[in-house]
């Protein structure tokens, strides 16, 4: 994906790469996991992105194998 960036006069933008990521979740914590998202990501700050809730219309489970280490979880910012 794109992200959206200022022309200077006369000349085109700058196109600048950003990265799309796709969460699927259980109905049950769809909200949560939307409204976690939301404020982690920083979504309607400067830079903040974008985010849409749709169904998925396909998706395959994948799991991680043991031997990948755990990653710090991130706290809500604020």
């Amino acid at each position: 994906m794109l992200r959206q960036s200022l022309p200077r006069t006369g000349r085109l933008p700058e196109s600048e790469l950003v990265r799309m990521v796709s969460v699927i979740v259980p109905d049950a914590g769809v909200h949560e996991t939307f409204e976690y998202i939301h404020e982690l990501a920083g979504i309607g700050k400067p830079g903040g992105g974008a985010m849409w809730l749709g169904q998925a219309l396909s998706a395959t489970r994948y799991t991680l194998p043991d031997e990948v280490p755990e990653e710090a979880i991130h706290k809500k910012p604020g």
